[in-house]
């Protein structure tokens, strides 16, 4: 094969979607060789069912598609990965699965059904860093308890009680009144009576 073809091949332009769970016997020098030919383009990657995906690869091939970022920026270098399967990569530890997720703030889809190496502080990973992830499948995982799924969930109800608030005040800032008045008008005695009155005439 000639190098221009070879070079053809491996331009990193090509490269926006690494799917390589067809590939799980590929030897590691392989898949550190594709993903640093199509390091700053990557924005999918695919290991499902790479269990023999070792930690060292998985940090090594992070540290391809990271791009370094200015001196002020608080990441000292992210990727540009939205959506990552890592279905089925026992091998992988949990600092190298952190070392991914904390350098990958543009998330929006994460498979990481059964591996090990999700904890507790994975969750708190992803609730700190993450933020704009929608689909999340943490099934399986034998290490992770309540605790660590209460972390996300709590952050999502107060994600979703400031949003309310947000949009009470931007599009019904006069609507809300009509709830809190009533309830500040009636004597003490027929307060409670009232204020249903005032919910049942909201609400028809």
């Amino acid at each position: 094969v000639s190098k221009a073809w070879l070079k053809l091949i491996f331009d990193g332009q090509l490269w926006a979607e690494l799917d390589l769970h067809s590939f799980p016997k590929m030897p590691a020098l392989q898949v550190l060789h594709v993903g640093k030919s199509g390091s700053p383009f990557v924005q999918h990657l695919n290991f499902r069912g790479h269990a023999n995906l070792q930690s060292s690869t998985l940090e090594n091939l992070t540290n391809f598609l990271s791009l370094r970022q200015p001196a002020e920026s608080i990441h000292t270098s992210v990727t540009r990965l939205t959506t990552l399967n890592l279905a089925g990569c026992v091998s992988l530890t949990s600092a190298a699965l952190h070392y991914l997720l904390e350098r990958t703030p543009a998330l929006v889809s994460a498979n990481l059904k059964g591996l090990n190496a999700v904890t507790n502080e994975t969750c708190e990973i992803i609730s700190a860093t993450c933020h704009d992830l929608l689909s999340l499948d943490m099934s399986r995982c034998k290490s992770l308890s309540g605790s660590g799924v209460r972390t996300l969930a709590g952050d999502a109800l107060r994600a979703e009680v400031a949003m309310n608030f947000v949009f009470q005040l931007s599009f019904q800032a006069l609507g809300s009144i009509s709830w809190i008045y009533p309830a500040e008008i009636f004597p003490t005695e027929i307060r409670a009576l009232g204020t249903s009155l005032s919910a049942l005439t909201n609400w028809v």
